[in-house]
């Protein structure tokens, strides 16, 4: 369970970018769709998906320290994207992962951007928890889906999206 903790920690985009323009819930969850639902679990599909001009993401250059590392990072101006695809990762670990970090350019009403996540992917009703930062999660096969929202300390609105591919334990 360890393991499944910092993955989902190494998973996070970087708090320190900054992303510059806020979007509607419904745009975060069609864009989380076309990058990061529509091509799992086929790496290159996503590659594709992350790198369509339009999107303007930039990926992120890891440090030295990094480069070991599994994983990418791209940037743009209202979205931060991280995807992990290593299958020598033990198998406890999921693989591969993608996520997306978007500022709300309103406040977060939980249930109904769940709802509406649920309903842009084809999600069944999904299990909510928490109170200041909320999260929904949905099992889907071998996928896991969580949707987090929060107000962040300044004042502005955060939501998160994050697909895992649970592999089998052998």
């Amino acid at each position: 369970m360890m393991f499944f903790a910092l993955s989902l920690l190494a998973l996070a985009p970087p708090q320190d970018a900054a992303i510059a323009d806020p979007v509607s819930a419904a745009d975060a969850v069609a864009l989380f769709k076309r990058v990061c639902a529509d091509p799992f679990p086929d790496p290159a599909r996503f590659k594709a998906a992350v790198e369509a001009p339009d999107l303007g993401l930039r990926i992120v250059t890891k440090p030295p320290e990094a480069m070991g590392q599994p994983g990418d990072r791209w940037n743009g101006r209202n979205a931060q994207f991280s995807y992990t695809s290593a299958d020598w990762l033990p198998r406890d670990l999921p693989s591969p992962q993608c996520s997306m970090r978007v500022r709300l350019a309103s406040v977060p009403d939980h249930a109904g951007i769940a709802a509406a996540t649920a309903e842009g992917l084809g999600l069944p009703a999904g299990k909510t928890s928490g109170k200041r930062r909320q999260t929904t999660q949905w099992d889907v096969g071998n996928a896991r889906y969580f949707l987090n929202t929060a107000t962040l300390p300044d004042g502005t609105y955060e939501m998160s999206l994050m697909l895992l591919n649970l592999r089998d334990k052998k």
